[in-house]
């Protein structure tokens, strides 16, 4: 009688253990342990495992198994699931562009241009007191003609120089303001153990007045028409940059 309750006891737990899905773990030997509530009042979390992988039955059964720290499903490298999360590259690019790192070059730039045109300005006006002088006599100032090409040969000349230089520090800044923006992100991402940040737009975003060109490069951009608010680090990442939003000022 004994020994028939023993036999009964263990085809049972046997059979427990099948239905849990232990028998499909892996093939290392007894590497397993179920925990579960001692008692009503001291809940704990059921835990499966340690085990080196497991199956999920189905019509095609997928094995899953732990690489270098990812949950695998198959052998090659996109057979994996990695965490994500995602980044407003516009919204921290323009905050850093508007912060004093970069308006002062910029400012710069700008005290060089009204000293230079404040310096044209002179020179116009001494140009215009000259031409006034001298009236239909060319002869009465016979270098007038010469010096007023000069004058628009060099307006034109600085004007390309000062368009080109302005040219190339936006471009020097935008890739450096995204450089900085890329660091953030990494440094972010570490912290929060994501595997991969996309560059996305809200989708409640509105868009900007333009050309059915401008509006359909907008409409590009958005990556994502549905995303959860959970994965967005921008906030986070613009903390890490020390820069805040940049509102937009209303019309009128």
């Amino acid at each position: 009688m004994r020994t028939t309750l023993i036999a009964t006891v263990s085809a049972v737990l046997a059979s427990v253990l099948v239905t849990l899905g232990l028998g499909a773990l892996g093939r290392g030997g007894p590497s397993w342990r179920l925990e579960a509530a001692a008692v009503a009042d001291d809940p704990k979390p059921v835990e499966l495992g340690p085990a080196d992988s497991v199956v999920i039955a189905g019509k095609t059964p997928v094995r899953l198994t732990n690489v270098d720290g990812h949950v695998a499903f198959g052998d090659g490298a996109s057979h994996r699931i990695y965490s994500i999360g995602t980044v407003n590259v516009s919204k921290g690019v323009r905050a850093l562009m508007e912060s004093s790192r970069f308006a002062e070059e910029r400012d710069r730039l700008t005290d060089e241009r009204e000293a230079k045109e404040s310096d044209f300005e002179k020179r116009a006006k001494e140009l215009r007191e000259r031409i006034s002088k001298a009236g239909d006599d060319e002869d009465a100032d016979p270098k007038l003609r010469e010096d007023i090409e000069a004058f628009q040969q060099d307006v034109g000349e600085w004007g390309e120089s000062h368009e080109k230089a302005q040219r190339d520090l936006i471009a020097k800044q935008y890739e450096a303001a995204y450089a900085d923006l890329r660091e953030a992100v990494e440094v972010v991402a570490d912290r929060r153990k994501l595997d991969i940040v996309m560059r996305f737009v809200p989708a409640s975003e509105k868009l900007e007045p333009g050309t059915p060109e401008d509006l359909a490069r907008q409409l590009l951009a958005r990556t994502f028409v549905r995303v959860p608010e959970a994965l967005d680090i921008t906030d986070e990442v613009m903390r890490e940059l020390n820069v805040t939003e940049v509102k937009e000022k209303e019309e009128g």
